[in-house]
């Protein structure tokens, strides 16, 4: 029985429920809204600027969370009605909030990298993963974006 339990009994294990916890108080808290308003000033003016505003927004709180599924509801639940009123297809918004999240596993902080570095034994440093995802983190949030500007309804 010990032999079960021991993967279980880490410390650094309790990152994920906080990450978790962490995208539902700003889920809650309004920062959804506040980072949709952020992100509208940078890119709103664009072609396909609601679309892009989804995108960018889904990127500033993957950043703050690390939860590709904290973002979908947060972002989503601000975004998806705002694109329905402006004449955008629920479908569409659906499907950008939902392509817009997903670089949110890839940026800091991310519980999946502690989850690869805990599954590593310890042998991979969390801040080494940490800084690995900034990049494709990045690349993922700006494809699309590229997509989106192209493509818009």
């Amino acid at each position: 029985m010990i032999q079960i339990t021991s993967g279980v009994n880490k410390f650094t294990l309790l990152a994920i429920p906080f990450f978790i916890l962490a995208g539902a108080i700003m889920a809650e808290g309004g920062i959804a809204r506040r980072l949709v308003n952020f992100a509208y000033v940078f890119v709103g003016f664009i072609r396909g600027g609601l679309s892009l505003v989804n995108i960018v927004a889904s990127t500033f709180f993957g950043a703050i969370s690390g939860s590709s599924v904290a973002d979908t509801a947060s972002i989503g639940s601000v975004m998806i009605p705002e694109m329905e009123r402006k004449g955008y297809p629920r479908e569409y918004a659906a499907a950008v909030t939902a392509s817009g999240s997903v670089q949110a596993i890839l940026i800091p902080p991310s519980h999946n990298s502690v989850i690869y570095s805990l599954a590593a034994g310890g042998t991979v440093s969390i801040a080494t993963l940490f800084i690995a995802g900034v990049l494709p983190g990045a690349a993922a949030g700006t494809v699309p974006d590229d997509a989106v500007s192209v493509l818009c309804p």
